[in-house]
């Protein structure tokens, strides 16, 4: 199914707009495709090869095209020079040869409602799972099969990294060495594998100085700098 296609949202051009056009909890899991897609736009480099997203639980038997061209947009911004909204992005996207396969199930899973997003590209393949608790806190459950929760707002680093201790203490250390501080952090653990994933987000973000201290430390497998609006 070809789901980034317009038409009936065409109003809800600007995410702080959204709350004026949809339900509630539908402008929050717009917010939250967004963000997703732009998390995903970082951690899965290369080119776009194929994009899934599955709405899980009670959003899914809610009116979603706004939901699913929010990810679009925070997905595709960074291949495009010019500012993408609900409008254009479809447009653009299918010069591009990029589809977004939908899929809804109504049977909830850990938790009541859910979205996850799969990117393939010719580098990697990344999944990212989110939920909304409560009216309005947006959420990171899960990221590659990791469990985690993470707040997915302003500057995130993920680190993908060996499972072994002094992970979370190195990392601290290092942010607040250069006064960043961390506002929530998710950790999630393989231990078959002995590999883990480190997800902060920060009071401000981090210079490549920073970044590229990170990177050295001896457990680090994979770091990104995420920018999330």
């Amino acid at each position: 199914m070809d789901a980034i296609k317009g038409g009936p949202v065409k109003n809800a051009v600007n995410a702080p707009a959204i709350g004026g056009v949809l339900p509630p909890i539908v402008a929050q899991y717009a917010r939250l495709a967004r963000r997703i897609g732009e998390l995903l736009s970082t951690i899965a480099p290369g080119r776009i090869k194929d994009v899934e997203i599955q709405y899980r639980g009670s959003i899914a038997e809610m009116t979603i095209e706004a939901v699913t061209l929010n990810f679009a947009v925070g997905l595709l911004q960074k291949h495009f020079d010019m500012p993408l909204n609900m409008v254009n992005t479809p447009v653009l996207a299918k010069e591009r040869g990029i589809s977004i396969n939908e899929t809804r199930n109504t049977e909830a899973k850990d938790v009541a409602a859910s979205l996850g997003a799969k990117v393939v590209t010719d580098k990697v393949t990344r999944t990212v799972i989110g939920s909304v608790f409560g009216v309005n806190l947006p959420r990171i459950i899960g990221i590659d099969g990791f469990n985690i929760e993470m707040t997915p707002q302003g500057p995130v680093v993920v680190i993908f990294n060996d499972d072994k201790p002094g992970v979370i203490g190195s990392v601290g250390t290092i942010c607040g060495k250069h006064n960043i501080n961390i506002c929530t952090m998710g950790v999630g653990q393989k231990p078959a594998e002995q590999k883990a994933i480190l997800a902060v987000s920060l009071d401000k973000e981090p210079d490549a100085k920073v970044v590229d201290e990170l990177s050295k430390l001896d457990f680090v497998n994979e770091i990104y700098l995420c920018k999330l609006d």
